[in-house]
């Protein structure tokens, strides 16, 4: 069982007739009366086991008629407890597990604690010591930009912003010069606007507009893990925990002579950072080195900035990926990092990682993004085109002749003008088709060596 935000999953195996047996990770939803399957989820496992016609309705909570393709009958376990049930499979949304496997499972659910199991609790508690601060810092590694040498400082004008959000920006800065994570100053030859967006859960993010900044550095040229090689080196994994930083370029020192370009301005008055802000085009490439740098040398362990993927393959045992991990937690430990327990996930069968499934049985697209896509309504222009070209594409591996099937909607970006944006027959058909090839549940296996 783990949270993922503001939503809480339980695993489960979901066994059919025909005896196939799958592992499910459900959202728990105490205001569904029954438990839901999406149609991918269904297609990719359960594709040949027979539905049956739903017995009852379903709504939503306004009372809106939700579409059910038929129910698929079978038991569903968890630890030790199986129970018989009937899901109902939907166009889209999430896998959700509602009162009636919940009552059939005898489910509770405690928030108090971090969600592993109770041996690594042993392993992390041998290293990792409860934070007295959520922001950590990185001892021995401090970023400095390089600034271009006729670089000319842009001072922008305040960006006022709405009363309904100032209280909460102001509790925002108060807490950041708490942490360290920055100071007032009185002046700078760089000053930049900041940008506040709302997260989930009523939160704010406050982000600085770093663009003109950014166009007098000159970026650093480390290179990010290509996601391609990251899958490869999971290739037999079948353990997995992933740890992720808190506050990730916040816990990276700022080199006391480059702090100025990240001042920004408020109504609270003038700021600038002490930390490696979000935002700044060298802080990706710099804050890979330095993790890759503390965590050179570990067999089974990769990362992708600030998360840290520990895994072991089949031939390993759980003492060897536990002896990996407690190798982990006391480099991160020595090195001053700081976790975000909330997001870390231990001795995980499957791993989610940048839009992927992983596990010992291959690579599938993760449910939540294809229901983005699934659910997406046709472009109507050419910003909208582009981002369903641009989601679709993410998974163009899974969809076989993807090139051929798309190219009708290319041809709309390439031939067309925005201002005469024509959504034509033989666009729609491809849309809808690679809507199909989506659903269809491809898994990919990763890439092995051996093999001529």
């Amino acid at each position: 069982m783990n949270t993922s935000e503001d939503k809480l999953k339980c695993s489960v195996c979901v066994t059919t007739s025909n005896g196939l047996s799958v592992e499910t990770k459900l959202v728990v939803d105490t205001g569904s009366s029954v438990s839901i399957l999406p149609e991918t989820v269904y297609k990719r496992h359960f594709k040949d086991c027979s539905l049956t016609p739903p017995k009852v309705k379903l709504v939503t909570y306004l009372k809106e008629v939700i579409p059910v393709l038929g129910c698929l009958h079978a038991d569903v376990s968890l630890n030790e407890k199986v129970t018989p049930a009937c899901l109902y499979i939907v166009k889209g949304g999430s896998a959700l597990m509602g009162m009636d496997l919940i009552r059939a499972l005898n489910c509770s659910f405690h928030f108090d604690a971090m969600s592993a199991p109770a041996k690594l609790h042993a392993v992390v508690s041998e290293t990792v010591s409860t934070p007295n601060s959520p922001v950590g810092c990185v001892k021995g590694f401090i970023h400095k930009p390089t600034v271009k040498p006729d670089a000319t400082p842009v001072c922008q004008k305040l960006r006022r912003l709405l009363f309904a959000v100032r209280q909460a920006v102001s509790a925002e800065l108060e807490t950041m010069l708490q942490k360290d994570i920055i100071a007032r100053i009185d002046s700078s030859p760089w000053i930049s606007p900041i940008v506040v967006t709302a997260k989930k859960g009523g939160k704010i993010c406050l982000c600085v507009d770093l663009r003109e900044p950014n166009k007098a550095l000159i970026a650093d040229s480390h290179p990010l893990p290509h996601m391609e090689e990251l899958l490869t080196d999971l290739r037999g994994a079948s353990v997995f925990t992933t740890n992720v930083l808190a506050a990730a370029y916040h816990q990276l020192t700022l080199h006391e002579e480059c702090r100025d370009i990240t001042a920004f301005i408020m109504h609270g008055g003038l700021f600038r950072y002490c930390r490696v802000p979000y935002g700044l085009a060298s802080a990706p490439a710099a804050f890979q080195k330095m993790m890759e740098t503390v965590l050179k040398g570990i067999h089974g362990v990769r990362n992708y900035l600030d998360d840290i993927i520990v895994y072991g393959t089949t031939q390993d045992t759980q003492d060897t990926h536990d002896t990996m991990l407690r190798t982990v937690m006391q480099r991160l430990s020595d090195a001053g990092l700081e976790l975000n327990w909330e997001k870390c996930t231990f001795s995980q069968s499957s791993l989610k990682f940048l839009g992927h499934v992983v596990s010992k049985n291959g690579i599938f697209p993760d449910d939540e993004h294809l229901s983005a896509i699934m659910d997406a309504p046709a472009p109507h222009d050419f910003a909208s085109l582009c981002s369903f070209l641009g989601l679709i594409s993410w998974y163009s591996k899974f969809l076989p002749n993807f090139a051929s099937v798309a190219e009708p909607l290319r041809v709309l970006l390439r031939d067309t003008s925005d201002a005469d944006f024509e959504w034509t027959d033989s666009a729609d058909c491809s849309f809808k088709a690679l809507k199909e090839l989506l659903s269809r549940g491809r898994c990919l296996c990763c890439l092995t060596l051996r093999l001529p």
